[in-house]
């Protein structure tokens, strides 16, 4: 990625629902983002342009104040 860091990237077909989908997992310490991306197969060769767009851009923003767990 752009900014340094590592990633997962996972591709997926629903071939049922005809929907396609693109994970991508970011790990830092003991905090995890799941970034999900999903279109209709018909649709998702133009909305992963956008998807890949925002996997690359992705960075981790520290706070001052620390985060509760769900």
């Amino acid at each position: 990625l752009q900014n340094g860091d590592r990633g997962l990237v996972i591709d997926l077909v629903d071939a049922k629902k005809k929907i396609q989908m693109r994970q991508a997992v970011f790990m830092k310490q003991k905090r995890v983002v799941i970034l999900t991306c999903s279109d209709t197969q018909a649709n998702f060769d133009k909305s992963i342009q956008e998807c890949n767009q925002l996997i690359k851009n992705f960075s981790w923003v520290e706070t001052d104040s620390p985060q509760k767990a769900f």
